[in-house]
């Protein structure tokens, strides 16, 4: 594997519940699961999904950070 796709990593949308608030956040790491268990460990809950369908045109990114960020809140906040 070379050194582009070492730092290779996919951005998702998630969806996070955590009492009566819906939000939705940005995940990047170097797998779906990585990305998703990053989520739950910032926000402290186990009600995070994947939100579908993913946008192909922002799926892979080439930044080798790990983060997650808020973006919006969700319906109804």
């Amino acid at each position: 594997m070379d050194a582009q796709n070492e730092r290779r990593m996919i951005r998702i949308s998630v969806e996070v519940t955590k009492g009566n608030e819906s939000f939705v956040v940005a995940a990047q790491a170097k797998s779906i699961g990585r990305a998703l268990n990053a989520v739950k460990a910032v926000y402290g809950t186990d009600d995070a999904k994947v939100l579908f369908p993913v946008e192909p045109e922002s799926f892979f990114v080439e930044d080798g950070v790990e983060a997650v960020r808020r973006e919006r809140t969700g319906a109804g906040a």
